[in-house]
């Protein structure tokens, strides 16, 4: 969780559970992210659990933001919708790059 270690505020909560709320921007959108998790299982985390597996009543996009700073959106906006097959147009390409590996890849 080095993103939220490093770039959020964490509030720390005792009732009715002891949780911690870590808040922060996104990495992309600059949007205000908010993501709680359950003391025990952060203190299991950082004892070298998997992040999957120590918080996994979290979204894979939550786990995310904790870990590098992209929230859902600001995922979607750099990669594109998973579930699509489409590739992603970019406005900034060089093609260059394109007309390169056309040239030296075989399909």
């Amino acid at each position: 969780m080095r993103y939220a270690d490093s770039h959020c505020e964490v509030v720390e909560v005792y009732e009715p559970e002891h949780t911690y709320t870590f808040v922060g921007p996104c990495v992309v959108t600059g949007e205000e992210q908010r993501v709680t998790v359950k003391a025990t299982d952060l203190f299991r985390y950082r004892q070298g659990g998997y992040v999957q597996a120590c918080i996994h009543y979290l979204s894979k996009d939550d786990r995310e933001f904790l870990i590098s700073g992209p929230s859902a959106k600001g995922w979607k906006m750099l990669f594109g919708d998973e579930e699509s097959d489409e590739p992603i147009e970019d406005e900034n390409a060089d093609p260059f790059f394109d007309d390169f590996y056309e040239d030296n890849h075989e399909y």
